[in-house]
């Protein structure tokens, strides 16, 4: 049958990992509260080091869910600005807002692991009255791809 860790079933185990945290040293921390220091040091390594591993991830995810949180802010805000730009026929600012939407729809990508770094998003913008001439832009484009 295995030991149990007696930090770990201690009343003052919070008082005794605040102090193995804050590094006083092993021999003060047993005259305090009456570990020997091999059980002190057993349970720095043992328990104490996974469970600040477990917080500092879970710090990460708190960290990483406010950080995706902006981003998903930023990405409404740019289509807002898009939606009022075009509403107000302004072409230039309805480009530079979706722009900036394809920068933060790229940044959502890197922050929620859906792209690697490295990897970018191409936001192409028609903006024209012609739609033939767009028709014919594209058309002349895809008839130079075939023929490569």
């Amino acid at each position: 049958m295995p030991k149990v860790c007696l930090v770990c079933s201690s009343p003052n185990r919070l008082a005794v990992e605040e102090a193995l945290v804050l590094n006083t040293p092993l021999r003060q921390i047993s005259a305090r509260f009456g570990f020997s220091t091999s059980a002190l040091h057993r349970h720095r390594h043992r328990h104490l080091l996974q469970k600040l591993v477990k917080a500092e991830e879970a710090k990460q995810v708190s960290e990483a869910g406010t950080l995706l949180g902006k981003v998903e802010s930023l990405i409404a805000r740019c289509e807002d600005l898009a939606r009022q730009a075009q509403e107000n026929k302004s072409y230039s600012g309805a480009s530079s807002a979706l722009r900036e939407l394809g920068r933060a729809l790229d940044l959502l990508g890197r922050v929620s692991g859906q792209l690697r770094s490295g990897v970018g998003v191409n936001v192409g913008i028609l903006l024209g009255e012609r739609p033939e001439e767009i028709k014919a832009g594209v058309d002349a484009k895809l008839s130079a791809l075939l023929e490569m």
